[in-house]
């Protein structure tokens, strides 16, 4: 899908500078110093938190510190995406959606300043 306004490819430039960074870093790491987690669901994994280059892709439960129940949201979330045969759309995918968008929120709540948080699913 090519970007359509000027804001969008500005957008699609700098997260491409970001992926260059993190792939030159070691440990990777953003201009900053934080780390980068991006939120997409996948059918392997039950935490949908992802940092490419490094170990953690996916994540395990208690890498990163998060409490328990964001954890365990973000595992609900995963498997409600999860619950459907591969070619049928995700009910209440609206709804889904903006959980996703609020457990986000909560991630960059409790990562604080040590991480950037992505989102990369909806749209």
């Amino acid at each position: 899908m090519e970007p359509e306004t000027e804001e969008q490819r500005s957008r699609l430039a700098h997260r491409s500078w970001q992926e260059r960074s993190l792939r030159s870093t070691q440990p990777p790491r953003l201009e900053d110093g934080r780390r980068l987690i991006r939120v997409f669901p996948e059918w392997v994994s039950c935490l949908p938190l992802w940092e490419s280059y490094t170990e953690n892709y996916p994540f395990e439960r208690d890498v990163l510190p998060l409490s328990p129940e964001l954890q365990d949201a973000l595992e609900a979330w995963n498997e409600h995406w999860q619950d459907r045969d591969l070619d049928e759309e995700i009910p209440d995918r609206d709804r889904w959606v903006a959980e996703g968008g609020e457990l986000v929120a909560r991630l960059r709540d409790e990562l604080g300043d040590i991480a950037e948080v992505r989102a990369e699913f909806g749209g």
